[in-house]
């Protein structure tokens, strides 16, 4: 398998998981299930801000928020430690889902690793990547 058609793979498992998110959006008169919506935005601003992004941080965008719907806020606590504990627990999820995804697709545990970093937000700010990441995810939220 080329590493084109590995990472196409990817693309398209992380898309169709996200896919099945209940919560909807509506763009521009379609219906987006809410975390792919994301998840292309996301993408889209990575590649506008490093148009030369690696393939572990082009992965790494569009497994962001894999699945988030299944974690909902309202299972912890609604303050401050409640907020930040969801949100831990939240990047561990989408680090692990996006692992097991790229497994399937033939990435070696190197590679997983690159990309379930990023996720997990491991060595921000020091590793430029993650930068670029969170700028990126700064801008989508904006």
């Amino acid at each position: 398998m080329q590493d084109s058609d590995r990472f196409e793979r990817a693309i398209q498992k992380f898309d169709a998981a996200n896919s099945k998110d209940p919560n909807v959006e509506m763009v521009e008169g379609k219906s987006w299930p809410r975390e792919l919506l994301y998840a292309v935005r996301l993408s889209e601003w990575v590649s506008r801000i490093a148009p030369e992004a690696s393939e572990h941080l082009r992965l790494a965008a569009r497994a962001q928020h894999l699945c988030r719907w299944e974690i909902p806020r309202n299972s912890y606590p609604m303050d401050k430690a409640g907020y930040l504990r969801w949100r831990n627990d939240l990047k561990k999820f989408h680090a692990r889902r996006a692992g097991e995804i790229l497994a399937e697709c033939g990435y070696a545990e190197p590679e997983r690793e690159k990309v379930e970093n990023l996720i997990l937000k491991k060595n921000f700010p020091a590793d430029p990547e993650s930068r670029v990441i969170e700028d990126a995810l700064c801008l989508v939220f904006l």
